[in-house]
């Protein structure tokens, strides 16, 4: 899943590409924590965005992963000692964590994965609000 996605901001324009496509876990290499997602981010948020998991879990500490690149910078989207691979039946079923760690290579990439998230659900959240408003004008004319 390729997306590009252009926003003008204190009337300078960003531009996002983001790629979802499977990678090379190889690509990583040299990555770590750099980010978090918004605290209360949920699973179901992520996959509106980003699709599915699409990378692998080491079984352990991580329960589902995104590998994507944005602007040609590999990232990494994970949660950490917070599902039922490290707590068992304690742990979150991955639908219920909103606990969202960005794995980059540098900070800035984490900073650029949280605005995309942000400015992507803001317009999919507008999207699902007048969906039924304008249905409902094309029901009664």
């Amino acid at each position: 899943m390729e997306k590009s996605i252009t926003v003008t901001k204190n009337g300078l324009k960003y531009t996002y590409q983001v790629d979802m496509r499977p990678h090379q876990v190889e690509l990583l290499t040299g990555t770590s924590l750099r980010g978090y997602f918004p605290d209360g981010t949920t699973y179901n948020e992520l996959c509106a965005v980003f699709g599915p998991p699409n990378g692998p879990t080491d079984g352990y500490k991580i329960d589902a992963v995104w590998i994507g690149m944005i602007n040609g910078y590999i990232f990494s989207i994970y949660n950490n000692k917070t599902g039922r691979n490290y707590l068992g039946s304690k742990g979150l079923p991955v639908e219920k964590i909103t606990d969202w760690h960005i794995g980059s290579k540098y900070p800035e990439v984490a900073d650029m994965v949280v605005e995309y998230f942000q400015i992507v659900s803001s317009i999919k959240k507008q999207m699902n609000v007048q969906r039924p408003s304008v249905i409902r004008k094309l029901l009664l004319t």
